[in-house]
């Protein structure tokens, strides 16, 4: 179980200096839903072609046209944000292939995966970092970012440090601390029933 965190965490590392804007954590969340669907459609479909040893192969190919093919629409839809998210877009792919690598011995049933806790917490993540960093929401458009202020004159009274990257690994720390206290005392509770 500590490395099924570990690696959920360093799945995590990756994002997180993009993830300053929940306008960036929404893109990239989608992307994780669309690695995943596509995943298990061409899953699907090397099972019923019967590849046998070459489906890893044929799977990883398919993430990677299926990583530009998204990279393509997000172009074509928001120019600019593909130019500041374009690499996190394969970044985010790496990062699907660590959280499927975790439950890759443990089962072969895809509803496990940890990618479905795995996304809202990126984009409640990002919520709640630029909300502190920044006192802002923002969404993506066609022409970049629509940024609705949430804390009115955050630039008088607010810490911008929880925008930085350092300040969003200091919140991932204790993200982690909290989610380890809770299965802790979620342990201790199991074993006193």
């Amino acid at each position: 179980m500590k490395k099924n965190t570990v690696v959920f965490l360093f799945a995590l590392c990756p994002l997180v200096p993009v993830s300053a804007r929940f306008a960036y954590a929404l893109i990239l969340a989608l992307a994780m839903c669309w690695y995943f669907l596509s995943g298990l459609v061409f899953r699907e479909l090397a099972r019923r072609l019967e590849i046998g040893a070459a489906g890893l192969t044929v799977e990883l190919v398919t993430l990677a046209g299926s990583a530009t093919l998204y990279y393509l629409c997000l172009a074509f839809f928001s120019p600019v944000l593909s130019v500041s998210l374009g690499l996190y877009c394969f970044v985010a792919a790496f990062s699907y292939l660590l959280l499927l690598g975790i439950d890759t011995f443990i089962s072969s049933d895809t509803a496990s995966v940890p990618l479905i806790p795995f996304i809202p917490l990126l984009v409640l993540f990002s919520a709640f970092r630029e909300i502190l960093g920044y006192g802002t929401l923002s969404l993506p458009v066609s022409s970049g970012l629509l940024v609705i202020p949430v804390l009115p004159n955050f630039s008088v009274y607010g810490l911008g440090f929880w925008g930085t990257t350092g300040g969003a690994f200091i919140l991932l720390a204790f993200v982690a601390w909290a989610a380890k206290y809770y299965q802790r005392r979620a342990a201790a509770f199991r074993r006193n029933m």
